[in-house]
């Protein structure tokens, strides 16, 4: 693939931003693991698995990242502009480690849904979503894998489709997956002040994180559609997972500031909840108007 010279800063500074990105991103998650570990201990151990689980699958696409940024930035920078356009480990941690961390989330989220709605269309829909998702991202996995170039994969009409559809579902799961928890979570609204309080703490970190993950998705799908020969997509596309995996713990976390809401008690918001440590706590008891949120499926984690 011919490279334009004039090209060549855009394609290093591209280049870099998205592994300063991605680490700073991974530093993020680490800090979040911690205080999740810290606050959490009592958490039930399915809960705990896929925080773990997570957490350690995001170190591996580090290490790959990280691998190909030595590659890219030291051993080849000096003989070869085009390394700036070498596959590497993008191949596998993309569009294989990416995806299924993405999967993963996304099932989460659609586990919820399913506690406050119980409506299995809805659910299967999002998991359908999902395994197109998963799709999208093995076929795009094999063209990276075949390819000498992203950029020889991009400017492809398949390699461009496959890369469209993975961004096109994943956008399309995020705001799925944010509008439902909403509408869902406003019909949970009892009238009271503490009730609405809590829904809204709620509704406001989902909007706000389904808003981000959609935001960047669709930034991707658009920047590698509209310019093809450089890597501008990279630093969005590349970092997915990694703010799907921030997401999770920051719904987790999210206990935490519901504690300044009085009268409200984590482990007491969670006990419908499989994933929650049922705890008794000596905190004053809500009212059952107050609590039917929590008892119909309204949970935090």
């Amino acid at each position: 693939m011919a490279i334009k010279s004039e090209s060549v800063e855009d394609l290093a500074i591209s280049n870099l931003l998205t592994y300063l990105l991605h680490w700073a991103l991974q530093g993020v998650l680490a800090v979040q693991v911690y205080f999740y570990h810290v606050h959490f201990p009592n958490d039930r151990l399915q809960l705990k698995c896929l925080v773990y689980g997570v957490f350690i699958f995001e170190w591996v696409n580090f290490g790959l990242f990280t691998e190909d940024a030595f590659i890219t930035f030291v051993y080849n920078a000096s003989n070869n502009i085009e390394a700036y356009y070498l596959v590497g480990n993008e191949w596998f941690a993309v569009p294989i480690i990416g995806t299924l961390g993405s999967a993963v989330v996304q099932c989460f989220f659609a586990w919820r849904i399913y506690m406050l709605s119980r409506l299995w269309v809805l659910v299967g829909a999002i998991i359908s979503l999902c395994m197109v998702q998963i799709v999208a991202g093995i076929l795009t996995a094999l063209k990276l894998r075949e390819a000498h170039s992203i950029g020889e994969v991009v400017s492809s009409t398949s390699g461009l489709v496959a890369l469209i559809v993975l961004g096109a579902s994943t956008a399309l799961l995020d705001i799925i997956s944010a509008l439902s928890m909403i509408i869902l979570l406003l019909r949970q609204k009892t009238g009271t002040r503490r009730s609405t309080q809590l829904i809204n703490k709620v509704v406001f970190l989902t909007l706000e994180t389904g808003g981000l993950t959609a935001s960047v998705a669709v930034a991707g799908i658009v920047l590698a559609s509209v310019f093809p020969d450089q890597t501008y997509y990279a630093p969005a596309v590349y970092n997915q997972s990694k703010l799907y995996a921030i997401t999770l713990l920051t719904h987790l976390l999210n206990r935490v500031h519901l504690r300044q809401i009085p009268s409200f008690d984590v482990e007491d918001i969670s006990i419908p909840l499989s994933f929650a440590q049922e705890t008794v706590t000596d905190n004053v008891e809500p009212s059952a108007e107050e609590v039917k949120p929590a008892a119909t499926g309204i949970f935090v984690a």
